[in-house]
């Protein structure tokens, strides 16, 4: 909504300002996603990589599209922000299992039979 708000003041067409609401709500949405346990389950299973981790945030291509179509928002900030995103994905990929504040399994409920 903050990214929204700042584009409506700044009196963009109705073009540039949804794909601002949008980029704004998908990149929301895609970190709350990624704090649950479910999508830790699903891009932690056996066979993932980081290779696939570092290729499913080198397609969010988002800053691009931004300099695309949003008046100000340049094709140098767009390689800025991506860079610094993958460079980002990849010192996490490199981090030492656990420094990462990764979680080992939590134990079964004392219900559940083992």
């Amino acid at each position: 909504m903050f990214a929204t708000a700042l584009a409506l003041r700044a009196q963009h067409t109705w073009l540039p300002l949804t794909v601002i609401a949008v980029v704004a709500f998908d990149l929301f949405g895609g970190t709350v996603v990624n704090a649950t346990r479910s999508a830790n389950r699903r891009f932690h299973r056996p066979g993932r990589s980081s290779r696939h981790h570092l290729g499913f945030v080198a397609v969010h291509v988002q800053p691009f599209v931004l300099a695309l179509l949003v008046p100000g928002f340049g094709v140098l900030s767009a390689s800025t922000v991506y860079a610094l995103t993958l460079g980002g994905a990849a010192v996490i990929l490199l981090a030492p299992p656990g420094i990462c504040g990764a979680r080992s399994p939590s134990p079964s409920p004392p219900w559940r039979s083992r």
